[in-house]
């Protein structure tokens, strides 16, 4: 079935499993940079909060017949993965791996 034509209750069943999947992964995210002591970590976090705080609003707008569901999957694919993982989330990975030799 393509998201065209799923029927809203279930894209938002699925938006709604996978906001809670990013918000848990954020929150481990969040808890290794603290401990790993990153610099950034507050923007990062800060970054984190924007991020659940536009899909609340575009899941919102969606309910109320304002948007579709593709805009729903862009923001997953667009602000989540190519916006944050590919462009934010590589700055510490350097961290991360110099960490784990330790």
């Amino acid at each position: 079935m393509s998201i065209s034509e799923a029927d809203n209750e279930e894209i938002v069943i699925c938006f709604d499993m996978l906001l809670e999947d990013i918000s848990i992964h954020f929150n481990y995210e969040e808890k290794i940079l603290a401990d790993l002591g990153y610099m950034q970590y507050e923007e990062h976090a800060n970054i984190h909060k924007e991020l659940i705080v536009k899909a609340k609003y575009l899941r919102d707008q969606y309910l109320v017949g304002e948007i579709k569901p593709t805009d729903l999957f862009s923001f997953i694919v667009s602000d989540v993965i190519l916006g944050h993982m590919v462009s934010e989330d590589v700055k510490f990975f350097s961290l991360v791996k110099n960490k784990k030799s330790d």
